[in-house]
């Protein structure tokens, strides 16, 4: 949406342009949580013993939405490849707003939550 745009641009603007932003949005579980998945099925944690702990104790992650990204015209011109992750401020957006579409079930879920979002707005 256009607003989260501008608040981007203002949030550029308020550092003297001097950091990167992006769009990001809390992950919906926690990521101490993550598992891999072997061929046969079996599940192995990627951060072993933290499954046990509450979400509320966790500090809250986010993720790049992918949406936008404001960086500056010498950054770009003198990075080599992407770049770097770091020296970003995080404009935080809804998560129904931040929806990765790798498969087609992601693209239903893109769907299902534009229109229930939708419906809500001509609610109120």
């Amino acid at each position: 949406e256009a607003k989260d745009l501008i608040q981007a641009s203002k949030l550029k603007a308020e550092n003297s342009h001097q950091k990167n932003i992006i769009g990001v949005a809390k992950y919906p579980v926690a990521v101490e949580w993550a598992f891999k998945r072997n061929e046969d099925g079996t599940m192995l944690p990627v951060q072993p013993g933290m499954f046990s702990v509450r979400s509320q104790d966790l500090d809250v992650k986010y993720f790049d939405t992918g949406l936008f990204c404001f960086l500056s015209a010498e950054q770009v011109l003198s990075s080599e490849g992407a770049g770097t992750d770091d020296e970003f401020l995080g404009q935080i957006l809804p998560s129904y707003k931040a929806v990765d579409i790798d498969e087609p079930e992601d693209w239903l879920l893109a769907e299902a939550l534009y229109i229930g979002f939708k419906n809500i707005q001509n609610i109120r």
